[in-house]
């Protein structure tokens, strides 16, 4: 089911991948972590929730290839967003979520230093949801 969402996604039309990467690509540019949030989000706030599911290592060895997965329970989820708030452009990636889609993405990032790592989720009537974890690099993977 999850490869589905993927293959859904990757015949998506051109223009809806416009539209998309309109919408955030500012938001790729800012150098801290709360202007990157607010340019996606605006003022909503967002609260932490066991619902939302953050699993990175708690030492990572070479901050090159940080392993990370990502989750959630919460139904109607249309967003996600991936921030490594020290970096020198915190947000890493943002998931639009089509419907009858299970938010379950694995991947991995570069860190630059120990930072926290943190993921919002974003639901159909605009709430969002957060989880935080701190990772301790050891070795930069950017440019550290």
């Amino acid at each position: 089911m999850k490869i589905g969402g993927f293959i859904a996604l990757g015949v998506l039309s051109p223009s809806l991948y416009a539209g998309f990467l309109e919408d955030h690509a500012k938001a790729f540019t800012f150098k801290s972590a709360p202007e990157a949030m607010g340019d996606l989000y605006g003022q909503a706030k967002s609260a932490a929730d066991s619902k939302v599911e953050l699993k990175v290592p708690d030492i990572a060895e070479n901050g090159g290839a940080v392993p990370v997965t990502i989750s959630t329970t919460l139904s109607d989820v249309v967003e996600m967003s991936l921030f490594v708030e020290k970096n020198p452009y915190p947000l890493i990636a943002v998931w639009q979520i089509n419907e009858n889609t299970i938010p379950d993405f694995s991947t991995r990032i570069r860190m630059g230093e120990t930072s926290n790592v943190v993921l919002v989720v974003k639901t159909k009537d605009g709430t969002l949801h957060t989880a935080t974890k701190e990772v301790k690099v050891t070795v930069g993977g950017c440019g550290g």
